[in-house]
């Protein structure tokens, strides 16, 4: 796969200019556009993204835009040129206590509650970018009870067998 960025976004006041016209109309694909170039520019693996990692901030942002923007509502909830770290907690204890956003709603576990966070923190880092907002500080993930080789084991169970007394 092969990324192409938009020639809008190389260039700082016009990165700007598409920005704010992107928040203004809500929309979502420029916004997606906008936080692909800044991971592309300045994310840990740049270029080398994996369509997983792509898929996976996609969604997160699709789901921070559904929360900030309600489909139905005439007015936004939340103003992202504004955004801050309370916007961030709230936005985070609407995950713990309502689920996904998204349609249909669906109830999500921390690590994927973690990895929207993750994925809201890229995106606002772009409109810093972008020269919108100033990203604010994120409040810390939800911590998952769950014990870290419960939750991702060594191997897989058809892989381990018990031991056996043959010597």
């Amino acid at each position: 796969m092969k990324i192409v960025l938009k020639t809008s976004w190389q260039d700082s006041a016009r990165r700007r200019l598409e920005a704010h016209r992107a928040l203004q109309e809500r929309d979502e694909a420029a916004l997606f556009d906008l936080l692909e170039a800044h991971l592309i520019n300045y994310g840990r693996k740049q270029a080398a993204l994996s369509p997983r990692t792509l898929k996976n901030y996609r969604l997160a942002l699709r789901d921070f835009l559904a929360w900030c923007w309600p489909p139905n509502s005439p007015a936004p909830r939340e103003n992202i040129h504004k955004s801050s770290r309370e916007t961030l907690a709230r936005y985070v204890a609407s995950l713990q206590t309502h689920g996904s956003h998204l349609e249909p709603p669906k109830a999500l576990s921390p690590g994927s509650i973690a990895l929207r966070l993750v994925g809201v923190r890229q995106f606002l880092r772009a409109l810093e970018w972008a020269g919108v907002l100033v990203a604010p500080s994120s409040p810390p993930a939800p911590r998952d009870p769950t014990p870290p080789e419960e939750r991702r084991p060594a191997l897989p169970p058809y892989l381990v067998r018990p031991a056996t007394g043959v010597s």
